[in-house]
């Protein structure tokens, strides 16, 4: 699918608020709010926009910390498992 400004302009409105209204959304684009919700639609099916999600404070559950390791093991024997 080939992008044009406005559907740029609706992609970086969505990225930075998923939970605008279609109003709202064709309002900051410059578009009316039928054709808005049509690029909205094509923009999904054509899979550029493959979904929405909440972006969620750590904090909020008491995870102050993140933190990364990487765990190598001596083999994938069973033994190996049960004793890591």
């Amino acid at each position: 699918m080939k992008l044009d400004k406005q559907d740029i302009a609706i992609l970086s409105e969505l990225q930075h608020d998923a939970t605008l209204s279609s109003t709202t959304l064709a309002e900051r684009v410059g578009l009316s709010q039928s054709p808005c919700w049509r690029r909205v639609n094509q923009l999904e099916e054509a899979g550029v926009i493959r979904g929405y999600s909440a972006d969620i404070d750590p904090v909020a559950f008491g995870f102050a910390t993140t933190v990364i390791v990487q765990v190598t093991l001596k083999g994938q024997s069973e033994a190996a498992l049960s004793e890591f």
